[in-house]
């Protein structure tokens, strides 16, 4: 969709810019590392697809975003009222939908639109990004200024069968603290692209939660620049049936920057895929990073994780660190797992691992002999298993809401 107005010159460049290089693309190369476990026609819209099923469960679990500040997408389409209160309740934060970027003839996002997107593609391809490039119906563009402290729910929530591509840019200036949860529910297929923009010394903890209900894929893109001494936490819940690809770029070009990527998904099913790409790039000295995947799958259910630390010849003194685990509940299912080190620097500390296997027979034996039932002895052991990922939450009422979701999805 390109918006026709005089006064967004500026936007359409990059829209011709986008459609350009997504035809020069051609999305069926088998030899594409960066689709090596999972074809892009999953996830893409314009190309034939497998339906997947219905997954709406009458006892799906939703959070009451009520009381706190919130916007609400229903379709694809930014909520005006949300918006509205939301513009009321917060006047040290500039805040725009997408689509009325396109009536204002001067944005203070023109200079920093699609940049963290540009860096991303250095290393990779982004075809489905770019695709959201020159197809995004709305979206929401936020400036949290200076100093400024403040928690942000963001719902995704489609009622009808849409594909729907949203564009998000939250950018973080000095000495700002924000933690932004996103929600998804609901019938709509999704292709987002979030840029972040992280000043010296900023905060952000980002945390994404694929509802059990959500009834087609999403493929959510996170670019991220990241400045001096900023601290960037991006955490992922799936409990979907059907595929979620997560690709996270992060771009360390500040020193003293700690970046932490944190995934948990629960495959039950032969559609489901839990898919996360992950790659992060270190520019400067004394930055620290962290990946933490974690899947358990059962019933042909599949997990992928796609992990890559980058280290310049300048970023000396690095701190990189990668984990990747599957829990493996049944035969049929697939962990596939493809980590990498590019290291030009010589005084990091940078490692890998995977890691995968059944439930630890000696832990239920242990279990058992106090008493505890094996099917309630398996559900403590894959609530353990997902524990490391849940202490990367720091809001109480979040971290209930996720175990209750975990406690629904367990029926071995």
């Amino acid at each position: 969709m390109v918006f026709e107005n005089k006064n967004s010159h500026w936007i359409d460049a990059y829209t011709r810019k986008f459609e350009e290089s997504f035809k020069s693309i051609n999305l069926l190369d088998n030899k594409k590392e960066y689709w090596r476990f999972a074809s892009p026609l999953i996830w893409h819209d314009k190309l034939p697809i497998k339906k997947f099923q219905e997954t709406r469960s009458s006892q799906s679990l939703k959070f009451d975003v009520t009381k706190y500040s919130f916007l609400r997408f229903n379709d694809g389409i930014l909520d005006t009222e949300t918006l509205k209160k939301f513009i009321n309740e917060n006047k040290n934060i500039e805040i725009c939908s997408f689509k009325d970027i396109f009536l204002k003839k001067d944005h203070w996002s023109s200079l920093k639109f699609s940049k963290a997107q540009l860096k991303a593609e250095k290393s990779y391809e982004r075809p489905l990004a770019l695709f959201n490039g020159f197809n995004a119906g709305d979206g929401v563009f936020i400036k949290f200024k200076k100093g400024v402290k403040k928690n942000l729910h963001i719902i995704y929530e489609g009622k009808n069968e849409k594909n729907n591509c949203i564009r998000n840019l939250f950018d973080l200036e000095e000495n700002s603290e924000i933690k932004v949860f996103e929600h998804f529910y609901g019938n709509s297929k999704y292709n987002i692209v979030s840029e972040l923009f992280a000043a010296d010394n900023s905060k952000l903890e980002h945390c994404k939660i694929i509802n059990q209900d959500i009834s087609n894929s999403v493929i959510y893109h996170f670019f991220g620049n990241c400045k001096k001494n900023s601290k960037i936490k991006t955490v992922n819940f799936s409990f979907s049936d059907n595929p979620v690809r997560n690709e996270t770029n992060l771009y360390l070009e500040g020193t003293n920057c700690e970046t932490t990527v944190a995934s948990m998904g629960f495959g039950k099913k032969e559609t489901s895929i839990c898919d996360n790409t992950v790659f992060i790039s270190h520019q400067e000295e004394s930055c620290k990073s962290r990946q933490i995947i974690k899947n358990a799958l059962k019933n042909g259910a599949k997990a992928i994780f796609q992990g890559k630390i980058f280290v310049d010849s300048k970023a000396q003194k690095t701190d990189g660190y990668q984990m990747s685990n599957g829990l493996i509940l049944s035969d049929d299912c697939e962990f596939l797992v493809k980590p990498e080190l590019e290291i030009y620097a010589d005084d990091v500390v940078c490692s890998h691992g995977s890691i995968s296997g059944t439930l630890n027979e000696d832990h239920l034996f242990y279990l058992r002999s106090r008493g505890i039932p094996l099917i309630e002895a398996q559900k403590k052991l894959i609530q353990a298993f997902y524990s490391e990922i849940l202490d990367e939450v720091s809001e109480d009422n979040i971290v209930y809401y996720i175990q209750n979701q975990i406690s629904e999805m367990i029926t071995l």
